[in-house]
């Protein structure tokens, strides 16, 4: 099922984090920073730096891998009330080797819509979109062109005991929303990110079978990750 998000939605906005001893706050995260109700950081030393940086004074809150509980259950409640959640990581992307998948998965579960911001690459936006640890995972990139053996790769991954990561022209993504339809089992989970920075940014997680449901008119840039179930 695809839920079409409207303007009075909230959002939740997970931020990169440059490594560099150095901070830079663009207009765009100050923007995101006065507009969002609740703000979560992985420290507050992290958080006080980047607050100051940013000239604001703003209530905060902290997010570790220990899973802070209150944070949890505040940002439940921005959610229910549909108000916007800015998380930014200390270091890096907010998906990969960071807790801000907490964060996502509850998104997912209310319906809002997901920005992210800051991201150095496709593969690091859709890490970070996911609900999930999504380690371990294979970038297994672009298919091949021709279509039974775009299928026969499809087959070999599906052996391997990992997350699959995807890459395709946009041109293709029917294409390819199809063969994962024939390869894989109509349960399985799977990220769709359409537009990653972009102003029309969307971000689907959702079974297989529900693949034809999701938009493709306007995708300029797509990347996905088939998610496994480990043995």
């Amino acid at each position: 099922m695809i839920i079409q998000s409207n303007p009075s939605d909230g959002f939740l906005c997970l931020c990169a984090n440059q490594l560099s001893d150095q901070i830079f706050i663009s207009n765009e995260i100050k923007e995101l920073l006065e507009s969002s109700s609740v703000l979560v950081f992985e420290s507050p030393r992290h958080a006080r730096k980047i607050l100051k940086a940013a000239g604001l004074h703003k209530e905060h809150w902290t997010l570790s891998e220990h899973q802070e509980k209150e944070t949890i259950e505040r940002v439940t409640e921005a959610f229910t009330n549909r108000e916007n959640v800015f998380y930014m990581s200390d270091h890096g992307d907010p998906g990969f080797e960071d807790p801000g998948h907490y964060l996502t998965k509850l998104a997912y579960e209310f319906f809002i819509p997901i920005k992210i911001t800051g991201c150095s690459s496709a593969l690091g936006g859709v890490l970070s979109a996911a609900p999930f640890k999504p380690q371990p995972f294979i970038y297994a990139s672009l298919l091949p062109k021709k279509k039974n053996d775009r299928i026969t790769r499809l087959h070999e991954l599906k052996k391997q005991n990992t997350h699959i990561v995807l890459l395709d022209t946009p041109y293709r993504f029917l294409q390819l929303c199809d063969e994962i339809k024939q390869v894989f089992s109509p349960s399985t989970k799977i990220i769709v990110a359409q537009n990653i920075g972009f102003e029309n940014q969307k971000y689907y997680y959702l079974p297989v079978k529900d693949l034809e449901g999701i938009p493709s008119e306007k995708t300029d840039l797509f990347i996905c990750m088939i998610q496994r179930q480990f043995l």
